[in-house]
């Protein structure tokens, strides 16, 4: 009875906690590693990207950093979808969750402060060799409509940034 009395106390923490954890203030040293990009979803600025390669096999990860800032408050809470997606524009694989890659939610964020997350890519077992590209979107939790990407001097990008870097998919 001990043993599941603790149990019933550890998992929340365990499982639950890290979504409300604070995400991560982003340092100097990475803003400044960092490909600069400074594009907005409706007061959420995309400082820069880093991904720590960009070549993965089918089956392997791509692991992608990226760096985020409230540029005023937040009211909603929006989560991003990051794609690989082939040349035709079909993706091979997504994830959808915090920008904070599932930390703190965008509507605790504070204003200013430039925060990094860290998302691993599986790239599936079937992945076709060839070039891929990074896409991300942001939308509001549980709808599916997106936000619109403004570049850094105030143009409409469309509804889903293309990261400027193109991905190797390479045989297993």
């Amino acid at each position: 009875v001990g043993g599941m009395f603790a149990l019933a106390i550890l998992t929340p923490i365990r499982y639950i906690g890290p979504v409300h954890a604070s995400a991560p203030v982003a340092t100097e040293t990475e803003l400044d590693a960092a490909t600069p990009l400074n594009v907005d979803w409706d007061g959420i600025r995309l400082l820069g990207y880093r991904l720590e390669s960009t070549e993965a096999e089918a089956g392997g990860k791509l692991v992608l950093h990226l760096y985020w800032q409230a540029l005023q408050p937040i009211d909603w809470d929006l989560m991003a979808l990051v794609q690989l997606v082939d040349q035709e524009g079909q993706f091979l694989m997504y994830v959808d969750g915090s920008p904070t890659a599932g930390r703190d939610t965008t509507d605790r964020w504070s204003p200013g402060i430039p925060l990094a997350s860290r998302h691993t890519l599986t790239v599936p077992d079937y992945g076709e060799p060839g070039e891929y590209t990074v896409t991300i979107g942001l939308h509001p939790f549980g709808e599916s409509s997106w936000l619109t990407v403004t570049g850094p001097n105030g143009e409409t990008v469309g509804d889903h940034l293309v990261l400027p870097v193109t991905i190797h998919l390479l045989a297993p």
